[in-house]
């Protein structure tokens, strides 16, 4: 008797959604359910995995983000000179400058 309420509830689902029309609403709020499922799915292992000890992972910290060069003067010149030629790139589109004035200026 289950599998016949088990198909009949599959059948009912199935006929619902052909019949529901598509708006961007129910499209939305499937792909938040999804989203939902998918944390509360992430939630659950991670706190499986703390439950559990394990020697690798509590030897060495883990580092998140991004890493910090020493020499952060080279990373601000190297930004700096990007914005310029990217500056002069612009006044080139617009007719300000040549393009053997840009040429001139960055090719050596």
């Amino acid at each position: 008797m289950s599998v016949d309420n088990q198909r009949n509830k599959a059948e009912r689902l199935a006929k619902e959604r052909a019949n529901v029309a598509w708006s961007s609403q129910t499209l939305k709020r499937e792909a938040r359910d999804k989203r939902k499922e998918k944390k509360a799915k992430r939630k659950q292992w991670l706190k499986s995995q703390q439950s559990q000890p394990s020697s690798s992972a509590s030897a060495v910290p883990q580092k998140r983000g991004l890493e910090v060069d020493d020499d952060d003067e080279g990373n601000e010149d190297d930004w700096a000179e990007m914005a310029r030629e990217e500056r002069m790139a612009k006044k080139t589109k617009k007719g300000e400058i040549t393009q053997l004035e840009f040429d001139a200026e960055f090719i050596p």
